[in-house]
């Protein structure tokens, strides 16, 4: 099968996504042809009539200037080939503009990585299915070429509890992580905090009493990778997202992870005991000025936030990390998309 990519660039977690699956179909035995999808539109039209492909995927659309990447008018007329969709939805509600740029794109699906995303579409006029992200091989490589990576900062004889939010740190939850670390480093205190964000961290980071290691700015995937496996426990009371890969790398990396009962990220767990789950007192609505995500957040509950963080880290859970291996691996999700084409 010939597949025809329009997908972002592969430095941002979307494009990376889109990248694992191309390599997993390629691996499959597919023919694949990868076009970034800010070209101008007479590069995508040459593209489709040289190419001739079976499916065309349009990995994400929604952008600023207000059109689809690839409007119904670049594409040619009769549609020769099967076209996917894939957006996503990080609040409750999309704004009547993202529904209209669904329908003019007209996919023949719309590929959404959660439930919760899905939640967002549904006034659309496409079919709508759930594929999730896949695990990023890099994530194994990392942990196998940096097995012996330490960090002098850390105590090793202790957890260690790592709370990432490289941007959107309203989405993530970073105000609850950094209050809770707080008051539990105070009154506990034998444990050690990671954070990692792209940006500069602020003067509060320092009101945590804890050992820390901070990680800022941009770093390679693989040192990204191999210092999440340092950590024994993943900490994230976030408010929104579409899937939240850091969740299920987590997982399949078999640290104990505390995440919110709703939102995107509880379609990952296989299991409802291979988490600590952090209660919600509602939604909320966070952002005013996004074009396209303009619903509500869930809002976890920061106290709760704080005695799931103490129950995990008094009884770590155990993970079946082949588990997730397995579900997860590219070539799993790929045939996923196989089969979306071919039902």
């Amino acid at each position: 099968m010939r597949f025809l990519f329009f997908a972002n660039r592969p430095d941002i977690s979307f494009g990376k996504q889109a990248q694992i699956l191309i390599n997993a179909l390629r691996n499959m035995g597919h023919e694949v042809l990868d076009v970034d999808h800010g070209v101008h539109p007479k590069v995508k039209q040459k593209a489709i009539e040289a190419f001739q492909p079976d499916v065309v995927v349009v990995w994400t659309f929604f952008h600023d200037i207000g059109h689809p990447t690839m409007s119904i008018n670049e594409l040619p007329k009769p549609r020769k080939f099967f076209l996917i969709g894939f957006e996503v939805s990080d609040t409750t509600r999309l704004s009547d503009k993202a529904i209209s740029m669904v329908n003019e794109l007209a996919p023949d699906v719309l590929v959404t990585p959660s439930t919760w995303s899905a939640r967002g579409f549904h006034d659309v006029n496409v079919p709508v299915v759930v594929i999730p992200h896949a695990i990023d091989p890099q994530l194994f490589e990392a942990v196998n070429k940096f097995s012996k990576l330490n960090y002098p900062i850390l105590d090793y004889s202790l957890p260690r509890v790592f709370v990432y939010a490289n941007h959107s740190f309203a989405r993530k939850g970073w105000d609850i992580a950094l209050s809770v670390l707080k008051d539990v480093c105070g009154s506990r205190g034998n444990f050690n905090v990671m954070l990692k964000s792209w940006q500069y961290f602020d003067r509060s980071i320092y009101s945590i009493s804890c050992r820390k290691l901070l990680l800022s700015g941009h770093v390679s995937p693989v040192l990204h990778y191999a210092t999440m496996n340092q950590a024994t426990h993943f900490f994230y009371p976030a408010r929104g997202g579409a899937f939240e890969i850091a969740v299920l790398e987590m997982l399949a990396l078999g640290k104990t992870v505390i995440i919110p009962e709703q939102g995107a990220w509880v379609d990952i767990p296989l299991s409802r005991d291979d988490v600590y789950w952090i209660k919600v007192t509602g939604l909320k609505r966070y952002w005013f000025d996004n074009p396209y995500h303009v619903g509500e957040f869930v809002e976890p509950d920061r106290d709760d936030a704080e005695r799931k963080l103490l129950n995990a880290l008094e009884g770590p859970l155990s993970i079946d990390v082949k588990k997730y291996h397995e579900e997860y691996s590219p070539q799993v999700i790929a045939e996923k998309f196989i089969k979306l084409v071919k039902s």
